[in-house]
């Protein structure tokens, strides 16, 4: 009876070398479902506004190409936007619709992988689910850019597909995590041990150390925005969008609200950031034309930051310096000086190429239109190493002799 009565759940290994159709077809139909389900989002607010806008001019074709056009930049890919007899390059990617894409591709590839585990595994061809997971998702997320060809803006293709692929392939990751049996599992995790052990301790550190930034560039954002709420008002005032128009201007500025946060993380180490023709440096915000964005008004006045500003920079240290402690504190006190600062300058690397991808990827740009752009200036990349490295470093120098001092007393 024991044998009888046994969980039917139980994994099943097919032979090696075996394709499983069906699976492979499942497969193609997550990945599509993955893109789509963000498309669906994006449609939502797009046909609301649509209908309740009694002043809106476009075709119901028109509104619906929004979630393609949305989809296509959520990937970092770029549209081209006619105006007049000029067509402008349009390159913005709202990180919240990127991490949107992400979850939406992360519910699918979960689903597939249950599916994995009913329909059986084939450790030989354990790549298969995943590269026919990214095809769906890529080949649908190209079909979402000929949605967004019927409106006014026509999607360049190319730009689509190195984005669907690391979207598609970042859900998947981020599903198999829950999934330690799945043979995928397996392989990534051989491909993970075989790097070396400092830089796998540098992941975790690096990742504290982003987050503690990001919470210090949000608060500067809220105390810009609560010590300008009457400019962002009157400029409000004068776009006079209606009461629709108001809301869908608000969850647009709600949405590129994590683009500001990195765009100010990145002004903390120093850089300069440049908004339309005006220019917040390190020291002083340089005059110049804004566009017409109602939580642009939070800007401060042109003129030099107060002295005690200057020292903003210190900021990135501190945050390299508890990435370097966290990296080297997770080793014994016995472990040598040059492991532990390899373990700091490894999170230190880390931190500085997750920070500096992003920096660039939130940044805002529409060819050959000035006051459409908003980067920040390449120079943020060695001012990231530089701090991060030197904040790494000193910490995790100071807590090998704090600690082995201890251990002498």
């Amino acid at each position: 009876m024991s044998v009888l009565q046994r969980d039917r759940n139980v994994t099943v290994l097919r032979p090696a070398g075996r394709f499983n159709r069906r699976l492979g077809g499942l497969a193609l139909v997550y990945g599509a479902v993955g893109a789509v389900a963000l498309a669906l989002v994006l449609l939502v607010p797009s046909l609301v506004a649509w209908t309740a806008d009694s002043r809106s001019s476009v075709s119901w074709l028109d509104a619906m190409s929004f979630a393609g056009d949305g989809w296509v930049l959520a990937h970092h890919g770029s549209l081209r936007a006619p105006a007049g007899s000029v067509t402008h390059v349009v390159t913005f990617a709202p990180l919240i619709f990127t991490a949107l894409a992400l979850w939406c591709a992360r519910a699918g590839a979960k689903a597939l992988l249950r599916e994995v585990e009913h329909e059986g595994r084939d450790a030989g061809r354990w790549w298969h689910p995943v590269a026919l997971f990214i095809g769906g998702y890529l080949i649908a997320g190209l079909l979402l850019a000929v949605l967004g060809a019927t409106g006014t803006a026509t999607p360049r293709f190319l730009t689509v597909i190195p984005g669907a692929i690391v979207v598609a392939a970042a859900g998947f990751g981020w599903a198999l995590r829950a999934e330690p049996d799945a043979p995928a599992y397996a392989v990534c995790a051989d491909w993970w041990e075989r790097v070396p052990d400092g830089v796998r301790r540098g992941v975790r550190p690096a990742c504290e150390a982003a987050l503690a930034l990001f919470a210090v560039a949000t608060l500067v954002l809220v105390l810009l925005v609560a010590t300008h709420t009457s400019r962002i008002g009157q400029v409000n005032g004068l776009l006079g969008p209606g009461a629709v128009g108001t809301v869908i201007l608000a969850l647009a500025q709600l949405a590129s609200v994590p683009n500001m946060v990195v765009l100010i993380t990145g002004w903390t180490s120093g850089a300069s950031v440049h908004v339309g023709t005006a220019t917040v440096s390190a020291g002083a915000v340089h005059t110049g034309l804004l566009p017409s964005i109602p939580v642009l008004g939070a800007i401060p006045d042109p003129g030099a930051f107060p002295v005690y500003l200057r020292v903003v920079p210190l900021v990135v240290v501190l945050a390299g310096g508890y990435a370097g402690a966290r990296a080297a504190g997770a080793l014994s006190t016995l472990s040598g000086l040059r492991t532990k600062l390899t373990a700091a300058a490894s999170a230190a690397g880390l931190l500085t190429v997750g920070m500096s991808l992003l920096a660039w990827i939130a940044g805002a740009h529409v060819s050959g239109a000035p006051l459409a752009r908003a980067q920040v200036g390449l120079v943020v990349l060695p001012l990231f190493a530089l701090e991060f490295v030197v904040g790494a470093l000193v910490a995790a120098a100071a807590l090998h002799y704090i600690r082995v001092r201890r251990s002498h007393v």
